[in-house]
């Protein structure tokens, strides 16, 4: 049994490590990560002054790699998303013994710690293939987070981009996206492609409202990326 005392400093400090390697749509990782009785809190720095898009987009990202982390350990946590406000509890990790890390889990973590991740944007290009099965699995990927990946986004012609999006819009989808838009990135290096977030920004309303009209059903865009085996 993992008791409380398991997730001490040095877990936590892989843990920061982990989270700081995840992309991410902010210049800075405005958060800090503190011990909490049987796990561990993802904590708003300042609190509560962070409540925008594409800073819980980032927080969930970096959860997205410490729970990587977590399995590495041999452990696993069950996620808590807090309400933005005076607190600025963004989420809590309650850390529990699990099994050895799978193989899924060893390729998950070996693609997030074997290339430089980016932060912020980058400008898309002309992409390239994926086939059905690729495509199948990262759906899934996002659907795991209760998130859609939508492959065909309507942008801009030339530039074919896919979408994570969600039915509602608050901090808790923008929060789920982002570990969504995470596990996809990493899902595909381990299919051979590459993912990348670029443009444009969607920390723009007149703009996610644009798009969000061209989606069928209409739901709300929270993460760019461009998915395929050629990139630059």
């Amino acid at each position: 049994m993992l008791t409380k005392t398991a997730v001490d400093p040095a877990l936590t400090l892989g843990l920061e490590v982990a989270m700081l390697r995840a992309p991410r749509l902010v210049p800075a990782a405005t958060w800090r990560l503190q011990r909490s009785d049987g796990g561990v809190e993802l904590v708003d720095l300042p609190a509560g002054a962070h409540y925008e898009q594409p800073t819980w987009v980032s927080y969930g990202m970096a959860a997205e790699f410490l729970v990587l982390a977590l399995h590495e350990a041999g452990l696993s946590a069950t996620v808590e998303v807090g309400e933005p406000g005076e607190t600025g509890l963004v989420a809590r990790f309650d850390v529990t013994a699990s099994a050895p890390p799978s193989r899924l889990d060893a390729a998950l973590f070996d693609a997030a710690t074997s290339r430089q991740w980016q932060t912020l944007l980058v400008l898309p290009d002309a992409g390239g293939s994926t086939t059905a099965y690729q495509r199948d699995i990262l759906m899934m990927a996002a659907a795991g987070q209760r998130a859609e990946l939508v492959w065909h986004t309507p942008i801009a012609p030339g530039h074919d981009r896919q979408a994570i999006v969600t039915t509602a819009d608050d901090a808790v989808e923008w929060f789920r996206s982002g570990r969504a838009a995470a596990h996809v990135m990493l899902r595909a290096e381990t299919l051979g492609l590459r993912a990348e977030l670029v443009t444009p920004s969607l920390r723009h309303a007149q703009l996610r409202d644009a798009i969000r009209k061209e989606l069928r059903p209409l739901r709300y865009p929270q993460v760019l990326l461009q998915i395929g085996h050629v990139f630059r």
